[in-house]
């Protein structure tokens, strides 16, 4: 407990005196005549709970009293009272100093003794004032020196005093300083402190001063606060993860998942980030087929600019893509305390793969892919279906089309994909308006295997550009091969895609078709392959026939089935259908099946203006064959 006292302790004065009056003659009633007991009156200083002797000789009866209930009297030392009495002759009276009334100025009260009915002040008692008492504990009770603030930056603790007190001015780096009366004490509070944001990372030192209203009672304490912890991490600013910067490093963006927006930043990304004394170090890492590479803050296209006024503002900036290489990469930033560098050195190369990340997510400030805006125009192409499937797409060996696009185009960078006719693809030719302005109609040219120009529409050709702005060619792939060949910004021919049919017919045992059961009609393969790839493709079948006559003749068509592959006498073995894919009725072309003398079912038809196609089902249920049947 630390005790203020303004006044100075004065010697108590004891004394032990002892007056002797003498008698020089006798009043007209015989009563001898009163002299003082001292020449002067005694002065007395007291504290609390203090007890005198006061001597004296009365050569008559007395009594005595005194002024303040703080000060009682006593003739044994032992039972005391504010009036006392005594005979003449030698006699000891105790004066005991109590605390009533007690303040912080000092009391002053006298003895008076009263004989023959003569008042007479004896003694003046000065009562010393009591002490400024003030003591802080912390939040567990325990008497404190100095208020010590630690790491968090935030401390609560109570003031108890005996007199009410108000503080002096904080510490600049002291934000918050909320004083809190204590129900149920009448002069202790509450104080709950903060450091301020701006001091936080660094150790600080400072007073806070306690006093009473006339500043006549001070009391200084110490305040510290330890700082940051070593270990510990702030970090603010925008989320690190899937930032795409552009390939010159100028424009940073970024797409919300939760709300579809897209949040785009130009120059740098800023972060606020503090550590003990700012005392921060950053790595730099570039991810390559899952592993990570790390790389110095020279070498590294990862850049943190530290401000030189405020070291806890930092702006991480991306060097632009080397000019003329196609690619991308992706690097990641992450920033640690300097009492954790050599542990997180020591992870790292303990697991050099990107799961290092993942492990240590909370000191990453930046994860960003850059992607460059170069391509190789020789690259080739990338195809895909209309369900977005990779198709196979190669560098063209036929020697026929090599031919035909060099001596026409002067061309040498030939790709090839296969398709099924009908199929809708997606061509993408790896070329940016550097290389290829894609919108303009005149640099696409299709043309036939013999290098003849073609309508585009024939095949629905169409220019679109998905969501990375990267241009498409939109066609469905037509039975005969046919070529894309593209012009460059320059004038000159790029590239070509030799676009060919990729279905192959089986020929299987065939079919033998006959007029009137005398007459046989020759039938072939299928040759428009745009009919064979939707028989194909909707009834998995490839021995695909074709046959033509005269509108109105019956035919006889044999499909080579013995009866335990396909029973001709039951109408679920025969599907009819038109060539939109509409299935018929059987009576629709007087479809009837019979057996010849030989006992082989065959499949009667009329020859109608519209073409019209038989699909042979199996006893399994699986389709087998298919006959096309055509008016010549």
């Amino acid at each position: 407990m630390r005790i203020y006292n303004k006044w100075f302790s004065a010697i108590l004065v004891a004394l032990s005196l002892v007056a002797f009056a003498a008698c020089s003659s006798d009043d007209d009633n015989g009563a001898p005549a009163l002299t003082p007991v001292f020449e002067q009156p005694l002065t007395l200083s007291c504290g609390v709970g203090a007890v005198e002797c006061i001597e004296f000789n009365s050569p008559v009866a007395w009594s005595m009293n005194t002024g303040a209930i703080w000060c009682t009297l006593s003739l044994d030392g032992e039972n005391f009272h504010y009036d006392i009495s005594g005979d003449a002759g030698l006699n000891k009276v105790y004066v005991k100093i109590g605390n009533e009334a007690l303040d912080f100025e000092e009391t002053v009260t006298t003895l008076t003794l009263l004989r023959q009915g003569q008042n007479e002040v004896i003694a003046n008692i000065h009562r010393a004032p009591k002490n400024y008492e003030l003591t802080i504990t912390d939040e567990w009770g325990a008497e404190c020196e100095k208020i010590a603030i630690e790491w968090n930056g935030v401390i609560s603790f109570d003031v108890d005093a005996n007199f009410a007190f108000g503080v002096s001015e904080t510490p600049e780096w002291i934000e918050e300083f909320t004083i809190t009366p204590v129900q149920g004490s009448a002069n202790k509070k509450n104080i709950y402190a903060t450091v301020a944001e701006q001091f936080e990372a660094f150790p600080c030192t400072g007073t806070v001063t306690f006093m009473n209203a006339d500043e006549s009672a001070v009391f200084p304490y110490e305040i510290t606060y330890s700082g940051m912890e070593p270990t510990a991490i702030k970090i603010d600013g925008v989320s690190p993860w899937g930032w795409s910067v552009s390939p010159d490093g100028v424009s940073f963006s970024n797409s919300n998942s939760l709300t579809g927006e897209n949040i785009e930043y130009t120059g740098a990304l800023h972060y606020s980030i503090k550590t003990f004394k700012y005392e921060s170090k950053f790595l730099f890492f570039e991810e390559k087929d899952g592993a990570l590479a790390m790389m110095s803050a020279e070498d590294s296209w990862l850049r943190v600019q530290v401000d030189a006024t405020d070291a806890s503002q930092v702006d991480v900036t991306v060097d632009a893509y080397p000019p003329m290489v196609e690619g991308s990469r992706k690097g990641y930033v992450l920033v640690v305390p300097a009492a954790l560098y050599d542990e997180l050195l020591s992870l790292y190369e303990a697991n050099p793969t990107s799961s290092f990340i993942d492990e240590k997510y909370n000191y990453v400030i930046l994860e960003a892919t850059q992607t460059s805006d170069y391509v190789e125009p020789n690259k080739g192409f990338d195809v895909n279906d209309a369900m977005m499937n990779k198709l196979d797409c190669f560098e063209e060996t036929d020697a026929a089309y090599l031919t035909m696009l060099k001596n026409k185009f002067g061309l040498e960078n030939v790709y090839a994909v296969s398709a099924e006719p009908g199929m809708y693809l997606h061509a993408y030719p790896n070329l940016t308006d550097m290389h290829w302005e894609g919108w303009n109609p005149d640099n696409t040219i299709l043309v036939d295997a013999n290098g003849v120009e073609l309508d585009k529409a024939s095949v629905g050709l169409e220019i679109g550009m998905n969501m990375n702005d990267e241009y498409y060619i939109s066609l469905q792939a037509p039975a005969a091969p046919i070529v894309l060949v593209l012009k460059g910004t320059n004038g000159e021919y790029l590239k070509a895609l030799v676009v060919k049919s990729s279905l192959v017919l089986d020929p299987g045992e065939g079919f033998y078709v006959k007029y009137r059961m005398v007459e046989d009609i020759p039938c072939e393969l299928e040759k428009d392959m745009e009919v064979a790839a939707f028989i194909a493709r909707n009834y998995g079948v490839k021995e695909i026939y074709t046959v033509s006559s005269r509108v109105g003749r019956t035919l006889q068509i044999f499909p080579n089935l013995s009866e335990n592959e396909w029973n001709g006498g039951d109408a679920s073995g025969i599907i009819i259908i038109d060539t939109e894919g509409n299935v018929m009725k059987l009576s629709d072309v007087k479809y009837e099946p019979a057996l010849d003398a030989d006992n082989n079912f065959y499949a009667s038809v009329i020859v109608k203006r519209n073409t019209f196609i038989l699909i042979f089902v199996g006893l399994d249920g699986q389709n087998i064959k298919a006959m096309v049947v055509r008016a010549s």
